[in-house]
């Protein structure tokens, strides 16, 4: 519905915040009639489904974007470096459903949540010898909001929110070999993985005041428990020669 981008100084109402902040607002969905709008590109696509639930007073609004660069680039790098292959992929869902329950309260509900991946491999042979290495780096990202908008006056309204957001990445790699010498097989394998995240939960209320067309008035309250979930970084080195 709207995107706005607060490069630095943003208002308290984003306490918390170490950078600049993107104030993204979704659509509520149309209450009348239902649509659906998509895009296909060489690299992604995206598709969007609303409509009414019980018409003139609840809608929903979903949609997602994927791309299918993995399609072409895999076979692409099979064929350049014998024995390689890399890809990279994203997908995000969101959706959103809002319900009227009279001319001074609605109820609003939402969701997002999306996954990148990178992945690289690499593999060398030769007669019982081998060699192969792998890396990749992926991260995701999930949300759920539900708002609840009263109006106390044409001048007054507040927001009751309840947020959840759940955060996590991972970078993984894998070297393993294989080689015959004198009449010995050496077999080594080293991986390591390293994951960690961070989940949010938030309780908010907060009142607008606007006095006039050219004034308003911020005022609220929040709350938020962090759950940190750092992860030490695992090595693992096994090598035996027979």
């Amino acid at each position: 519905k709207s995107v706005e981008l607060v490069k630095g100084g943003f208002p308290a109402r984003y306490g918390g915040r170490l950078s600049s902040v993107i104030d993204i607002n979704m659509r509520d969905g149309n209450k009348e009639s239902y649509h659906v709008e998509g895009g296909v590109g060489l690299i992604s696509s995206n598709v969007m489904v609303e409509g009414p639930i019980v018409k003139n007073k609840s809608s929903f609004m979903i949609s997602g974007r994927t791309t299918y660069l993995d399609l072409f680039l895999v076979p692409i790098m099979k064929i350049a470096t014998k024995g390689s292959t890399a890809g990279y992929y994203f997908f995000d869902l969101n959706g959103k459903f809002n319900y009227n329950f009279g001319t001074k309260d609605r109820l609003f509900a939402s969701t997002y949540f999306g996954r990148d991946k990178f992945h690289l491999t690499e593999s060398w042979r030769d007669e019982g010898d081998r060699e192969k290495f792998a890396v990749g780096l992926f991260w995701q990202n999930a949300t759920a909001t539900a708002r609840w908008n009263h109006v106390f006056t044409n001048k007054i309204f507040s927001n009751l929110s309840a947020i959840f957001s759940d955060y996590k990445m991972n970078t993984y790699s894998d070297y393993e070999y294989r080689y015959h010498d004198d009449g010995q097989t050496e077999n080594s394998r080293f991986n390591s993985d390293f994951n960690s995240g961070i989940r949010d939960y938030t309780l908010k209320y907060d009142v607008s005041f606007n006095p006039n067309a050219s004034h308003k008035l911020l005022s609220g309250v929040a709350i938020t428990y962090h759950e940190a979930r750092p992860n030490a970084y695992v090595v693992k080195a096994d090598t035996s020669t027979m």
